[in-house]
């Protein structure tokens, strides 16, 4: 086949599997937003989100301007402006399928060579249950994908910087985010920059406590005793670091 040939064929390759990864995308969000409402845990709780997120932001205000910012208003905006609009119900399907679907989008139209891990990727409990549970952190993960993979760098920063008033655990995020610029800024061995940032992960820990002081309701939240929680999570990260480790010394 000659070159020309080629290369006119790869841009049509390339777009059908966009175009199918967009609908693998739409139906992944359609289907985790098309469960039933009352089936899973916090459901209540998000539904109360959804009635009052205005009257609740109010309180956070009335305790104190810090007090707000560190109670994820963006989140409690969000609902009130859907609520204004549609109907709670309606309202937390819509928090399900759009994150879920630009996460699907996201992760799907990285590399078609890829395309079978990328949607079990997808199909992991730890992905799926940010989209069935943990609602607002689906929320915050689809906003920062939004801003990573976006090449317009004054929406790529605001996006970014959005996301710890959508989930306040993403000022940690964040702040490992820069920490890591910094570091290839500085131009620090990998085994160097491997060892700090897994030591300001682990201290992070103790930021909760911080958290609690300035009124963040996960101060209480994340300090809870430890019993309530299982080794999964931690063994799915475990495995993933062994995974990194084994490609090499080769870090950009």
């Amino acid at each position: 086949m000659p070159f020309d040939a080629i290369s006119s064929a790869s841009p049509i390759r390339s777009l059908n599997y966009q175009l199918l990864a967009l609908a693998l995308a739409v139906v992944y969000g359609g289907l985790l937003a098309g469960l039933p409402l009352d089936v899973f845990k916090d459901r209540a709780s998000y539904l109360v989100y959804a009635e009052h997120s205005w009257l609740i932001f109010e309180r956070y205000w009335e305790t104190g301007p810090l007090a707000a910012l560190a109670n994820e208003p963006l989140w409690l905006l969000l609902n009130t402006g859907l609520t204004a609009v549609f109907p709670p119900e309606i309202t937390l399907r819509i928090v399900i399928f759009v994150p879920a679907t630009l996460v699907g989008w996201f992760v799907l139209r990285q590399d078609s060579r890829q395309f079978v891990w990328l949607l079990l990727f997808l199909l992991l409990p730890q992905v799926i249950k940010n989209h069935i549970i943990h609602l607002r952190q689906g929320v915050a993960i689809g906003v920062f994908l939004a801003g990573w993979f976006t090449s317009r760098q004054p929406l790529r920063w605001i996006l970014l910087a959005a996301t710890p008033f959508i989930h306040a655990s993403f000022f940690f995020v964040l702040f490992l985010f820069v920490l890591v610029r910094i570091m290839r800024s500085l131009r620090l061995a990998a085994d160097l920059r491997i060892l700090l940032t897994a030591g300001a992960a682990v201290s992070i820990g103790g930021a909760y406590e911080l958290a609690g002081l300035l009124g963040a309701r996960q101060g209480g939240l994340y300090t809870a005793p430890a019993e309530v929680i299982s080794g999964l999570g931690f063994a799915f990260w475990m495995l993933v670091f062994i995974v990194m480790l084994l490609q090499g010394r080769e870090l950009s």
